[in-house]
């Protein structure tokens, strides 16, 4: 009889027991179709229950449905970091911890230190695809947008899961029908650590290497014993205060590792402590040499009191009976070696930052502003930081400003020719929340420029500048600590604003000398001929100064100079009419001067030139600075 006989049998049973009437008369029909109905429900339900996440093979079921889509930190909680330890636990590499809580399969919701160091070994375990991109060569234990790409690419392209290790050593050797089982020996010696020299806090670097040679048979390598030695001198001998895991390398594959806690090792006396890491299965094909590499990760954070008498760490195999091994004839026998490399735990580096001048820095001069309109994007400094021992990424950095609060109304942050941020101007201006990254051994030029008010005559001739100070710039290193910042502060050269200014330019000089009888020196003549152009407006040369326009100097003592000619455009200055000392718009007129220098009342053998001291226009002397490059060169002066 079929189940759905049973089933209308059954029913109908019961409903002559109970007293069913309207069961009873039911026909078996009518049953039947109820019975395909409920079963039709039945399998819909069944259906939905088969849409319920699922983890693909290899990842913790309690992955189901997880996709990392927000950063986790040291301190972040929820279901996201049980599955990012679930993640990390499927490879002995990147293990949360060997026991206990974090420990495969009692993952927790807390992100805490020890995920923080199993992020690192993740990172630096795909290193290509996280950290060289964002041009790091640590881990961070931060899980950004890079190391959650690969998470997720876990729960949809899973790592095949790292297969269950027995913890005993094998007794009989892998079956392969292909090998003829044969005795074999295997040898192994220390090799030599590529730039190994010290181990910065929270880093993971290789700290020991060996190679291993099997003769005669392939070889499968079981278990290791490691030796570390806190060398006499250190406070702290065991060496859990200094590291945080140890990792076994086959070439650039983890094999296993194991965390550095207090559990994972044996005291062997004295200042030695055993870690053996058994459950290997590393294959050195028949008179093949492996090298084998041990990478340790030193704690995040070691008290520099420790570090300070700390003198190194010794580390090797246990000894000839360190290495346990196999060969195919399924014997059993031990190696190693007594030699030892040593590495020293420092206490960890922080990014630096050096603020330094930048030569394009506009020089002092004059700005044309506009008394109608504000005047934009004038440039006011220009600066370089130097990023050096990790990079960095500066989240606050403040410019101070000089005349800001009458004369600038916005100032502006540039990296190159994008603008980073732009504030109200006073008088000292900080751009916060920046996101400013600097590679390690990279510089970064930024730019400050400022938009001036319309100017008022009050305000003519007014100075604005800015500087940048090392205390006014916030930084943070790759290792998520305060960078540090060293140079001293920028300052940009004086700029003056002008509706109307001259600007001027030399165009030659000539010095002839005069000498005596006797050889000496009577006297020097000079000239200067310069142009001056009007910017922003006409502008008039006053000739209250004309005396004074052209001067000779001395190195020393005392000379006697005398005004021989000033023209403008040809005309004598001190006979010019308003409309020839006049210079239009946009315009220009060439000047030349002469002067004449005698009387030098000490000294032997001294340095003469000839210089524009003063020159007036719509009432304003010119600035020094605007006529510093008017002049002659030095000539000698024989007395």
């Amino acid at each position: 009889m079929n189940i759905t006989k049973k089933i209308v049998a059954s029913m109908v049973g019961l409903a002559m027991v109970f007293g069913l009437p309207a069961l009873a008369e039911t026909s078996i029909d009518d049953l039947l179709a109820q019975i395909a109905a409920l079963e039709a429900q039945i399998a819909a339900l069944q259906a939905l229950l088969g849409q319920t996440p699922t983890a693909p093979a290899g990842v913790p079921a309690f992955c189901a449905g997880i996709t990392f889509t927000a950063n986790l930190s040291e301190g972040s909680s929820g279901n996201s970091v049980k599955c990012l330890q679930g993640l990390l636990n499927t490879d002995p590499a990147t293990q949360v911890a060997a026991s206990g809580a974090g420990s495969p399969g009692n993952e927790t919701m807390f992100f805490g230190p020890l995920t923080k160091g199993a992020v690192v070994k993740f990172q630096e375990k795909y290193a290509a695809e996280i950290l060289t991109p964002l041009g790091l060569t640590a881990g961070t234990g931060f899980v950004g947008a890079s190391t959650r790409a690969k998470l997720n690419a876990m729960l949809t392209t899973p790592t095949p899961p790292t297969p269950p290790t027995d913890p005993t050593d094998p007794t009989t050797p892998p079956t392969d029908p292909t090998v003829e089982p044969t005795e074999g020996e295997l040898s192994a010696e220390l090799a030599p650590v590529p730039d190994l020299e010290e181990l910065g806090m929270g880093a993971s670097k290789a700290v020991m290497a060996f190679d291993v040679e099997a003769k005669d048979s392939e070889i499968t390598i079981s278990r290791v014993d490691f030796t570390f030695e806190v060398v006499t001198g250190a406070a702290e001998k065991r060496p859990w205060r200094y590291i945080s895991y140890v990792t076994l390398y086959d070439g650039d594959n983890a094999v296993k590792g194991e965390s550095a806690v207090s559990g994972s090792f044996e005291h062997l006396g004295a200042n030695v402590y055993r870690m053996r890491i058994s459950g290997l299965n590393i294959k050195v094909a028949k008179d093949a040499t492996k090298n084998l590499t041990v990478k340790v990760t030193a704690l995040p954070l070691v008290d520099s009191a420790l570090l300070v008498a700390l003198t190194n760490i010794k580390v090797g195999v246990n000894g000839f009976d360190a290495i346990r091994y196999i060969d195919t004839m399924g014997i059993t026998d031990t190696t190693g070696f007594t030699e030892k490399a040593t590495f020293k735990v420092l206490e960890m580096e922080y990014g630096n930052i050096e603020l330094k001048s930048n030569t394009a820095t506009p020089e002092e001069g004059i700005v044309v502003a506009s008394d109608e309109d504000q005047t934009k994007d004038i440039e006011l400094l220009k600066f370089d930081l130097k990023v050096t021992k990790l990079g960095v990424e500066v989240t606050d950095l403040a410019v101070n400003l000089t005349d800001a609060s009458s004369t600038i109304s916005y100032v502006k942050l540039y990296d190159g020719a994008t603008l980073l941020r732009q504030k109200a101007a006073t008088a000292s201006v900080d751009f916060d929340n920046l996101t400013v990254n600097i590679a390690k051994d990279a510089t970064k030029t930024l730019t400050v420029k400022v938009d001036a008010k319309t100017l008022i005559p009050a305000n003519e001739g007014a100075i604005i500048k800015a500087a940048v100070a090392t205390t006014s710039i916030v930084a943070e290193d790759t290792n998520e600590e305060a960078a540090t910042v060293t140079g001293s502060t920028v300052t940009g050269n004086e700029m003056r604003l002008y509706t109307i200014a001259p600007e001027t330019k030399l165009i030659s000089t000539s010095m002839s000398e005069t000498k005596s009888d006797t050889g000496t020196t009577t006297w020097w003549d000079g000239t200067i001929t310069f142009s001056v152009t009007a910017k922003g407006g006409d502008i008039v040369i006053a000739t209250s100064s004309y005396g004074d326009i052209i001067q000779g100097r001395a190195d020393s003592g005392t000379t006697t100079d005398t005004l021989q000619l000033v023209t403008i455009g040809g005309k004598a200055l001190i006979g010019a009419t308003l409309e020839e000392r006049t210079i239009d718009e946009n315009a220009s007129k060439t000047f030349v001067a002469s002067a004449r220098i005698t009387g030098i009342s000490s000294g032997s053998s001294q340095y003469v030139w000839f210089v524009i001291d003063a020159l007036t226009w719509n009432g304003n002397p010119m600035a020094s600075f605007m006529l510093e490059d008017i002049k002659t060169d030095m000539k000698p002066f024989s007395k």
